[in-house]
C-alpha cells in the first residue's frame, strides 16, 4: 500500500481529485486508515460505468445492465461492501431520489427495488 500523496505525485494526478475518487469508490482496494488514504500497488481508476465492481449474488444483473448503462442519470453501480446481494446506485450530479430529498445513493437487491428506485429519480431544481 502506498500513501495517497505519493500516488498523486508519481501519477501527476491532482491530490484532491485522487481523494475524491477514493471517497467515491472509484479506486479498487483504496483504504482509509487514521487520517490518510492508501492505495494498493498497481492501482487504477475504474471508469464510472464501464463495469459493475462486484456481483455479490445480485439476482437481476441483466436487467440492471439494461437499465443503467443507457441512463445518463446514473453515475455508478457499486457492489463492493454490500451484503446480501445488494448493490449501490450512485446518481450523477444534478439528480437525487425525489422521495428522499438530498439522497443521491440507494441500495437495491431485486428487480422490483431497481424499478422503484429508477422511478424516484428527479433532477434537482
Amino acid at each position: 500500500m502506498i500513501p495517497l500523496s505519493k500516488a498523486a505525485q508519481s501519477s501527476g494526478i491532482n491530490l484532491r481529485h485522487l481523494r475524491s475518487l477514493c471517497q467515491a469508490g472509484r479506486i479498487p482496494g483504496a483504504q482509509f486508515s487514521g487520517r490518510m488514504w492508501f492505495l494498493p500497488s498497481g492501482w487504477a481508476i475504474t471508469p464510472g460505468m464501464t463495469k459493475i465492481t462486484d456481483r455479490n449474488g445480485f439476482k437481476a444483473w441483466s436487467s440492471l445492465r439494461r437499465a443503467v448503462y443507457n441512463d445518463d442519470r446514473i453515475e455508478e453501480v457499486e457492489g463492493g461492501g454490500c451484503d446480501e446481494g445488494r448493490v449501490f446506485i450512485h446518481l450523477a450530479k444534478g439528480y437525487w431520489f425525489g422521495q428522499y430529498e438530498g439522497t443521491s445513493s440507494r441500495t437495491v437487491g431485486s428487480l422490483a427495488e431497481l424499478k422503484y428506485a429508477l422511478s424516484l429519480i428527479e433532477a434537482k431544481s
